[in-house]
């Protein structure tokens, strides 16, 4: 029959097709709304990693600038090393301290642009792991107040530095050729080389090249007083 009360029997692709066009069930939103969330979790977790790549980075890079910083500072001051002048001008002093983990000298400040200024200056690592260089008047403080601590400037180069290894280049003390030792205590001139070597403390990942130093010719450094006179005050 072609009419009547009866609807023609719907075929399977038929029912397909309303099915489509009565839209979504809960099933398949719900389907949908999971498949957006796993989406949306993996790309979130990809942008998270490389934010902490690219911070992890940074503060690598941080880092390890802060290691060339203390490198050029200790560099700069144990080149410019300088012996004591005698009041007299008869026989100049040579103040240097070395031992295998902290180093003594006598060298110009940082801002000072003259031999008046001579301070005394201490490389070693302070409690709690901080690689320090210490500076004292030369002048008007006594070598005790460097050891001390007393009326010192200090700069904290680094900190969780585990130890510092310090040898000296230079002939021996009853051997004439060069060698590497790890004192140099009471010579009356300065090693040819000075390697500093700093270890850090576990779960640190930064390194630390070794640093070879040069000190400055031992050549006299005229005396002056505040006045001017060239013979550090004292009557001729």
């Amino acid at each position: 029959m072609t009419g009547g009360i009866f609807s023609p029997r719907k075929t399977p692709a038929r029912l397909a097709s309303d099915h489509h066009d009565a839209g979504f069930t809960l099933a398949e939103a719900l389907v949908a709304l999971f498949v957006f969330g796993l989406i949306s979790a993996m790309i979130l977790g990809v942008l998270t990693m490389q934010a902490r790549a690219e911070e992890s980075l940074l503060g690598r890079i941080d880092a390890e600038d802060r290691v060339v910083l203390a490198q050029n500072a200790l560099r700069e001051r144990v080149s410019a090393m300088r012996m004591i002048p005698d009041a007299k001008g008869s026989a100049d002093t040579v103040v240097f301290s070395g031992f295998p983990n902290q180093l003594e000298f006598v060298a110009p400040t940082f801002q000072a642009d003259g031999p008046h200024a001579l301070h005394r200056f201490l490389i070693h690592v302070a409690q709690g792991g901080n690689l320090v260089l210490s500076a004292v008047n030369e002048r008007t403080s006594p070598r005790a107040a460097v050891l001390e601590g007393i009326g010192q400037r200090q700069l904290v180069l680094l900190n969780n530095v585990a130890r510092m290894d310090i040898d000296y280049y230079g002939p021996g003390k009853f051997v004439q050729y060069d060698s590497w030792q790890q004192n140099w205590l009471r010579r009356g001139i300065l090693p040819k080389l000075i390697r500093i070597r700093v270890t850090f403390g576990r779960s640190d990942s930064r390194t630390w090249p070794v640093l070879m130093v040069r000190p400055a010719p031992m050549t006299r450094v005229p005396c002056r007083d505040d006045n001017g006179s060239p013979n550090c005050g004292e009557n001729p």
